[in-house]
């Protein structure tokens, strides 16, 4: 079985390499709508520590 490891930092700090990758390791084909991918990656935290976590 082969796999791809992935950096959610990473992905979430700049997806477009990231998901080159992906691209490359699934094939062209199977991944068809590549800019909404880039797109959907919100890089705003969904929930933010406070000072006293």
């Amino acid at each position: 079985m082969e796999y791809i490891e992935v950096s959610y930092p990473a992905l979430v700090r700049d997806p477009a390499p990231v998901i080159a990758r992906l691209t490359e390791f699934l094939g062209a084909n199977r991944l068809l709508h590549v800019d909404k991918m880039r797109a959907a990656v919100d890089p705003s935290p969904h929930r933010k520590k406070s000072k006293l976590d």
